[in-house]
């Protein structure tokens, strides 16, 4: 395709994108490999939408594989412009319309199978145009897995060199973010684009530390309005005396969240001043997410009479302050002084959970047996909770253990080592209709209360374990 008819076709592709198309928030974009809006150059080899084989691991149920595939080991013949191509935007070309609303530099994540040697490689390109930063991405680590990667082949090293896969994007508004083949048999199930040079995207079954023990890197905080009883100085106030906005993202002038030592080992303390959410800056679909928490002393307004709250929330979506001025769309796995394990929605989700009324609360319970309920965000507190069953919480002063395993859109909430509630059919409302939620954001709140938080750890499930089957 000679220039002009390229500048043409890249026009025509963004015109007819009248569906939603990914926006850039944060400096990070998110994209399922299926998702394409076009494919060119695909005479000889086609990307296809698979939703079999790998797909049940695969982030939204399915992926594209570049076929048909004729090159499977080393042995087999290698025909340049068939098989492999060293060209990049020479085959197999697909095309992702983005919205770009910060310009610079981002790197570029792809999560992709490989089985060998010889099906490990893809280029990237940006409006039509393939910079040598975009040539080349490379896969030799993660075999028979779903792997993130960001390196480019190089001479000197065949198994890639990180920091060298990017684009540079000069303008906002809209572009075109494409991938070509440069080997067949590709299989590819989502990309990513982070302003981060250092940002480290999860794939790996092993535990992984969201929380280095030293800084924030990775993390976003997020600060609502403060009360009346905090001194916020050069923050604006009604003739009420009550401050007239929120602090917003990344201005903890209160130092809300700080890092300290506890018991001899790091841990974010978060002081509960204003109310929050501390997020971790990255999607995770099917995983494990765990982390200990210890109650401090100190309670602030509006809670200073009520249970020392916080919660672990899952399946984040949306900007931070969206719900209520003090969080984000999510699930929620409440830690709550006597409550640790309970379900509240967190936005317009809804969940199904099976629960009885009983007689000692207004709350319905879980029960593993009982007929499913649906919850909801309601004004109606009675139709949001749901309390969780047995009790497994530790006394104050002690460390415990809030988990939360996702494996399609059902979820298992555990504390301390025992399922204490078993979630179903995870959902959110977009425009009236209900849409499965079965991937997001992690975040840590503060809710008024002082409490600790450390060992902060996330792994990949690639099945639910035989013990949690949630039958």
């Amino acid at each position: 395709m000679n220039n002009t008819l390229a500048i043409i076709f890249l026009a025509l592709v963004i015109q007819s994108c009248s569906g939603k198309i990914p926006t850039e928030s944060n400096g990070q974009i998110e994209v399922e490999a299926e998702n394409f809006s076009a494919q060119t150059q695909d005479d000889l080899r086609k990307w296809v939408i698979v939703r079999d084989r790998h797909a049940a691991t695969a982030s939204g149920g399915a992926y594209v594989e570049c076929l048909p595939d004729t090159r499977v080991t080393h042995d087999d013949k290698l025909i340049a412009g068939e098989n492999f191509s060293n060209v990049a935007g020479q085959m197999a070309v697909l095309s992702y319309p983005v919205n770009v609303q910060t310009t610079g530099r981002y790197y570029v994540w792809v999560r992709a199978y490989s089985t060998g040697s010889e099906d490990n490689g893809i280029h990237v390109g940006l409006d039509g145009q393939w910079p040598e930063s975009g040539q080349r991405m490379q896969w030799c680590e993660g075999k028979n897995a779903w792997t993130w990667e960001s390196k480019q082949r190089t001479e000197k090293v065949h198994c890639g060199e990180p920091y060298l896969i990017y684009l540079d994007i000069d303008t906002p508004g809209r572009h075109l973010i494409q991938f070509s083949m440069r080997e067949d048999g590709f299989e590819f199930d989502k990309f990513l684009l982070t302003r981060d040079k250092n940002f480290k995207a999860f794939s790996a079954t092993a535990w992984q530390d969201l929380f280095d023990g030293k800084t924030f890197d990775g993390w976003t905080k997020y600060l609502g309005r403060p009360q009346t009883t905090s001194a916020v100085p050069g923050m604006a106030k009604d003739a009420n005396g009550r401050y007239t906005g929120n602090l917003g993202v990344d201005n903890d002038p209160l130092n809300v969240y700080s890092i300290v030592r506890e018991d001899g080992q790091p841990a974010i303390r978060v002081s509960g001043e204003v109310f929050g959410t501390l997020l971790f800056n990255q999607n995770f679909e099917n995983y494990h997410v765990r982390v200990d928490f210890k109650w401090g002393e100190k309670k602030w307004p509006p809670r200073e009479d009520q249970p020392r709250d916080a919660g672990l929330l899952y399946h984040g979506s949306g900007e931070q302050g969206s719900v209520e001025n003090n969080w984000h769309l999510s699930q929620e796995c409440q830690i709550q002084e006597g409550d640790a394990g309970d379900y509240w929605p967190v936005g317009n989700v809804t969940i199904d959970i099976p629960a009885i009324k009983t007689d000692t609360s207004e709350f319905w319970a879980y029960r593993p047996k009982a007929p499913l309920r649906t919850n909801f965000f309601s004004r109606e507190m009675s139709e949001r909770r749901i309390l969780k069953y047995p009790d497994n919480e530790k006394p104050h002063g002690q460390w415990n253990t809030a988990e939360v395993i996702t494996w399609g859109d059902s979820s298992v909430h555990i504390i301390n080592g025992k399922v204490v509630m078993r979630l179903y059919n995870s959902r959110k409302i977009v425009d009236g209709k209900s849409v499965p939620l079965r991937s997001g954001k992690i975040a840590l709140q503060s809710e008024g209360a002082e409490l600790f938080y450390r060992n902060v750890q996330v792994r990949q499930v690639t099945a639910l374990p035989q013990e949690l089957h949630l039958d």
